[in-house]
């Protein structure tokens, strides 16, 4: 069994980040963050990168 690298990790982050940039998820951000920050001020910074 191989044991993951930093370069996987590194890519997993990557491959997260431009997945939010996607056409179909950027008109749900302002709605997202909008809602974390109606629940709690700092919320949209402690809210996990996975639903």
């Amino acid at each position: 069994m191989m044991e993951p690298g930093w370069g996987s990790y590194g890519f997993g982050l990557l491959a997260g980040l431009l997945s939010t940039l996607s056409p179909c998820v950027l008109p749900i951000l302002p709605i997202l963050l909008g809602s974390a920050t109606a629940a709690h001020p700092k919320a949209p910074w402690a809210m996990p990168a996975t639903p």
